[in-house]
């Protein structure tokens, strides 16, 4: 069984997360964490970026996924449908 995730060191790997994005004047913040599900939001200039999606799957979700008890990250304002993430990680995983 899993332990649950604790929200320090969700944060901790939040603000790891948000610092491969501050040379653009973006970030990322932590919203919540609930059974291993920590939900993010972008902030600053990545705020309302058309990158988001790939910067969620591509930076965000690897970093945020690696702290314990978490299970699946979610970006508030980025809506991506399973076939869609998929694709996307595909294409990750290529380039």
């Amino acid at each position: 069984m899993t332990s649950p995730a604790s929200r320090s060191d969700v944060e901790l790997a939040v603000a790891a997360a948000s610092g491969r994005f501050r040379t653009h004047g973006g970030g990322v913040r932590l919203v919540d964490v609930d059974d291993g599900r920590a939900v993010v939001g972008f902030t600053g200039a990545c705020q309302g970026c058309p990158c988001r999606p790939q910067c969620l799957e591509s930076t965000v979700v690897p970093i945020v996924s690696a702290a314990p008890g978490v299970v699946s990250v979610e970006a508030v304002g980025v809506r991506l449908d399973e076939e869609t993430r998929q694709r996307l990680r595909n294409f990750l995983a290529v380039s």
